[in-house]
């Protein structure tokens, strides 16, 4: 592969990998990969897509990996594309198989080539606790860092508060302040009212006299203007109210509280002091449960009502306590100065003095290295990312901690691993002409090749981690798996951006931008880097084409099957692992990468998806969307699975083979038991990172039950008849045009 410095179009990326696929099959002795027009015509591989859910997902497609081992299917899986928690076990099969040269290690088959192969699921086992895999300890380095980050986000945003205290100190000392409790008249603001009063009427009357101006009159400058006055008026008001409120403030200071009657200002500070308090432990709740919030604000009534108080709440809290912080610095800094110097002058040098280091130690600051990306890439690594070099475990403290291995997305294999594709979303909610279709994120991949997306451009992964130093496997996969963060893609909510960003609750990665890698960042980008990130984060104001860095979070952020690349790439055949939090069987996912590849890519999925849903919700006993639950029905063996048709604009036709994370009641019985006691299983909350073993056993169980209940013929399918109805049977080549091309793909000897 030629290594250029620029970026490169998608049309040579596919011409890259074409010769990858084909190296890979030509190492397995198996007959080449036809592709005659690269990203045009249909490719003849087959893609395999593990969902995004956490520690679930990584479950599920575990279970499943070793289900398609049993029948020797590893190898023919050409392209493997993950998101977020597909993309931990993704990650550790390419980086395993690329150290043993092809070997499957969590297999049965591995012990074919492997000495003590157990060692490694068990390793997994172990880790199924990742977050927390180190116990007491851990979790005790994991507090300390988020504590660092939140000490961090002071630091650079006390220096304002500081600067604003000292200028707003000046003011008030040029103000005469013998009485202060004297009334405020907001002459600024009045003066501005009735300024723009008669501005309006003047407006009205000369579209009275010139009709003509109404054919085009919103976006045009007047209305602009207007708009921009309104903007004014807020800001004068919001400015003047500080005086009186900080005059307020003063009375705690000077203790005159007592002496004279409470104004309407007193009040006002009163209220503010009192919803900051009130809103400290609801703010927290809805950081911490965010998700559980958000899935609250789709549904009706009380709930949803309920949801969106609390998540204005936690919006306007942290901005609430940084103006109550201005207020009393501004307050006790003039009382102090007043009382010890008779003058504001030392006080307000001391403020400039303290502001001015807090700001030399910020520009010294990386986004990277304060956000919580490095304990939960670090805690990734060590759970899924094992040094098969290593003989052993090592043993730390009492606990026996693996050995860490630092590999590079470069270093990954395609002759040995199928080529690994693992999805992010590029956050570009800032950008008008990128985010055209309001998406607020695009694609972006990462692989052993190239680095990049459709609006960024594409360059070589080498020259990509020569750029970005600190970028590796587990950052990669750390930032596909990056769910929480102040900007979220499709999921962001916008007013609760700048509390996450200022709480350091970001798991987001700050990229180099592929489309200007190659370019030298300016001394001023370098000096304001620190204050640009938070401050962009905190708007959610992030663009790609003038931005020297891109902010790159969980691919679940845009679409969370990670067909979409598979489906850029016109496979013919992709196998979907879909194990998402889905407990009303709505299959969200599937039918968000149904749309986008309509719109996108001009391709029509045909998939009879409803079919699964059905039993599932049959079997477990309730609808999701009713009031009570019902008894349980019985055992009926499948379907987990359809087999739809992908048409291509090429005219050419695909095929995907679907499994969901479902329930039939055919499952192992500790599975039921299990399903007995957790109502939502298999689809409990991907909050829910903490896996004891049973957690982690089930899920596996259960993908390997879905799978291998396909592949042996026992349970069935469903695909489309030639009338394009549900079709219910066995996963044989007699069943159907659909289920033979499929299978003939899987099980036929070639």
């Amino acid at each position: 592969m030629a290594v250029d410095n620029k970026p490169v179009e998608f049309e040579d990326i596919l011409v890259a990998e074409l010769d990858s696929l084909n190296n890979r099959r030509e190492f397995l002795h198996r007959k080449p990969v036809e592709w005659e027009k690269p990203g045009q015509t249909i490719c003849t591989a087959v893609g395999l897509s593990l969902s995004g859910g956490g520690i679930r997902s990584a479950a599920v497609s575990l279970g499943a990996l070793q289900a398609l081992d049993r029948y020797r299917l590893i190898d023919r899986i050409d392209y493997l594309s993950t998101v977020s928690g597909g993309g931990y076990i993704g990650a550790s099969v390419t980086a395993t198989m690329t150290e043993t040269r092809g070997t499957f290690v969590y297999g049965e088959r591995a012990a074919e080539t492997l000495v003590n192969p157990g060692r490694y699921l068990a390793h997994l086992r172990n880790y199924s606790n990742y977050l927390l895999a180190g116990g007491r300890q851990n979790l005790g380095s994991a507090v300390a860092i988020v504590v660092r980050g939140l000490i961090v986000n002071l630091a650079i945003v006390t220096p304002v508060l500081l600067y604003l205290s000292a200028a707003w100190m000046l003011i008030l000392y040029s103000v005469d302040m013998t009485d202060i409790g004297r009334d405020w008249g907001f002459a600024g603001t009045t003066s501005l009212l009735v300024i723009g009063f008669i501005l309006f009427l003047l407006w009205a009357l000369v579209l009275s006299f010139r009709p003509q101006l109404l054919l085009s009159e919103e976006g045009s400058t007047l209305p602009t203007i207007a708009s921009i006055y309104l903007i004014i008026i807020a800001l004068a008001f919001f400015v003047e109210l500080q005086y009186p409120l900080t005059l307020s403030a003063m009375k705690l200071y000077f203790r005159v509280q007592d002496d004279r009657a409470l104004n309407i200002y007193d009040y006002i500070l009163r209220l503010l002091h009192t919803v900051a308090a009130v809103g400290v432990p609801i703010g927290l709740a809805t950081v911490l449960f965010q998700r559980q919030f958000g899935t609250a604000l789709l549904r009706h009534g009380a709930i949803s009502a309920a949801a969106r108080i609390a998540f204005v709440i936690a919006a306007i809290e942290l901005p609430l306590v940084i103006w109550i912080a201005f207020l009393h610095l501004s307050a006790l800094g003039y009382f102090r100065a007043i009382d010890e110097f008779r003058s504001v002058g030392p006080v307000v040098v001391a403020y400039v003095v303290l502001a001015t280091i807090l700001v030399l130690f910020a520009i010294l600051l990386k986004p990277n290295a304060v956000s919580l990306h490095g304990l939960y890439r670090d805690r990734l690594r060590k759970a899924f990312l094992q040094d098969l070099r290593s003989p052993a475990p090592v043993e730390s403290s009492g606990y026996m901690m693996p050995a860490t291995h630092f590999m590079r997305v470069s270093d990954i294999s395609p002759i040995h691993a199928p080529y690994h594709l693992i999805n992010a979303a590029l956050n570009i909610r800032g950008s008008s002409y990128a985010n055209q279709r309001g998406r607020d994120a695009d694609f972006f991949v990462f692989s052993p090749h190239y680095v990049g997306s459709s609006v960024t451009g594409y360059v070589s992964t080498v020259n990509f981690e020569k750029a970005q130093k600190s970028f590796d496997l587990a950052t990669a996969i750390a930032i596909s798996g990056a769910a929480v963060s102040s900007s979220m893609g499709k999921n962001s909510i916008r007013l609760f951006a700048p509390t996450l960003a200022l709480l350091n609750i970001r798991l987001g990665y700050w990229l180099r931008n592929p489309r200007r890698l190659f370019e030298t960042s300016s001394w001023t980008t370098r000096v304001t880097r620190s204050f640009h990130f938070l401050w962009s984060e905190m708007r959610g104001r992030l663009y790609t084409d003038t931005s020297d860095e891109v902010y790159v979070t969980d691919g679940g952020h845009i679409e969370n099957l990670g067909l979409y690349e598979l489906l850029r790439r016109r496979c013919q055949f992709i196998i979907c692992i879909d194990a998402e939090a889905d407990p009303e069987m709505r299959f969200s996912s599937f039918l968000a990468a149904q749309r986008y590849a309509s719109i996108d890519l001009g391709i029509q999925i045909d998939l009879p998806w409803q079919s699964v849903q059905a039993t599932t919700v049959e079997w477990m006993g309730y609808d999701p969307l009713a009031a009570k639950h019902k008894e349980r029905k019985p055992a009926a063996q499948g379907p987990h699975a359809a087999i739809g048709t992908i048409s291509y604009p090429s005219g050419e036709t695909g095929f995907l083979l679907y499994l969901k994370s479902s329930l039939s009641g055919d499952e192992r019985d500790y599975i039921l038991d299990y399903a007995r006691r957790h109502k939502t299983f298999p689809h409990e909350p991907t909050g829910k990172q903490f896996f004891n073993e049973e957690q982690f056993e089930v899920y596996r169980a259960l993908g390997n039950h879905i799978v291998q209940g396909v592949l042996s013929g026992i349970d069935v399918v469903v695909s489309i008849g030639p009338d394009s109805t549900p079709v219910l049977s066995k996963f044989d080549p007699g069943s159907g045009p659909a289920i033979k091309a499929v299978y003939d793909a899987l099980l036929k000897s070639v």
